[in-house]
């Protein structure tokens, strides 16, 4: 028969498990003894038996509380936009670095900011054994078809962080970014401060980022006294509806459009004949789709829109 110290490790084993997805304490070292009937000596065997395997952890003053590991195969998954430029390998390999050291696995992956390819690797995590997911969100400045994939994660008991931007349709998420804002502010204070007057702005309006900081720069150029930025430079199409209200200048950038069929497809924009076409609502494609055809459009009867 196994000694006494193993047969209770066992069974808190069991309980930290039952207990998988929150921080668990357990009972102090008296409760336990008068609990399982065992002397105090047997109760911190068991207790450090389970801290080497990486289940618990002692705090001081406090008790022995869970570490989540062991449940779901100790696995954390790190997404983000690219793993492999700018500030993202390093900031992934001090993510591996500290986790590795409590015995995590991390696992790396990249959406190359496309909300198809996060939908890919989430529903693939969705399949296995992770415990916690790190985000770089995905054009968070917009809506994202994926929730329902995060909260599917959420009830199974997986741990969300994001960094630097997040999705506020998601309910209380967790999440650490810079303070875009102020970043913004300080930033068009400091050219103004040098004396310069013609202010320009470029800003990543899909991006969480983007809008919060052209409102920081925008609220330095009030407090200013310039009323207003003489130049500003953003992703926007023109139309005759926004040469309404803005007056465009010089393009900087053109973008392509471009139809999308089934691979050997012989369907064009001249044949679609009753085919139904898919546009992002809101995009300048789907008002181009569905508007009549003596405006070169096709009719809103042909056209689905998605969010």
């Amino acid at each position: 028969m196994p000694a006494k110290y193993i047969r209770l490790a066992a069974r808190l084993r069991e309980e930290i498990l039952k207990n998988t997805g929150r921080v668990y304490r357990l009972p102090s070292e008296n409760a336990l003894c008068a609990q399982y009937q065992v002397s105090r000596q047997t109760v911190r065997a068991a207790l450090q038996l389970l801290a080497q395997e990486g289940l618990i952890e002692k705090r001081c003053g406090s008790g022995s509380y869970s570490t989540g590991l062991g449940a779901m195969k100790n696995r954390i998954a790190v997404i983000a936009g690219n793993a492999e430029e700018y500030t993202m390998p390093a900031l992934v390999a001090d993510i591996r670095s500290v986790l590795h050291e409590k015995g995590w696995q991390i696992d790396v992956y990249s959406t190359y900011f496309r909300v198809a390819k996060e939908r890919l690797i989430l529903e693939q995590l969705a399949d296995t054994s992770v415990r916690g997911l790190i985000v770089q969100g995905t054009k968070t400045a917009l809506p994202n078809p994926n929730l329902d994939l995060y909260e599917r994660l959420r009830k199974k008991g997986v741990s969300l962080l994001f960094l630097g931007g997040y999705y506020k349709a998601l309910s209380s998420c967790v999440y650490l970014k810079d303070d875009n804002y102020y970043g913004g502010y300080l930033l068009a204070k400091y050219l103004i401060g040098r004396g310069h007057i013609r202010i320009g702005g470029i800003f990543q309006i899909d991006e969480l980022a983007g809008p919060e900081r052209y409102q920081g720069f925008t609220a330095a150029i009030t407090a200013a006294g310039s009323g207003q930025s003489d130049i500003v430079m953003a992703g926007l199409t023109i139309n005759e509806e926004r040469k309404e209200t803005l007056d465009f200048t010089d393009t900087y950038a053109t973008g392509i459009q471009v139809v999308i069929v089934k691979e050997g497809s012989d369907v064009t924009m001249d044949n679609l004949g009753e085919k139904m076409i898919g546009c992002q609502k809101g995009t300048t494609g789907y008002q181009y789709a569905s508007d009549t055809p003596e405006n070169g459009g096709y009719g809103e009867d042909h056209v689905i829109g998605y969010d």
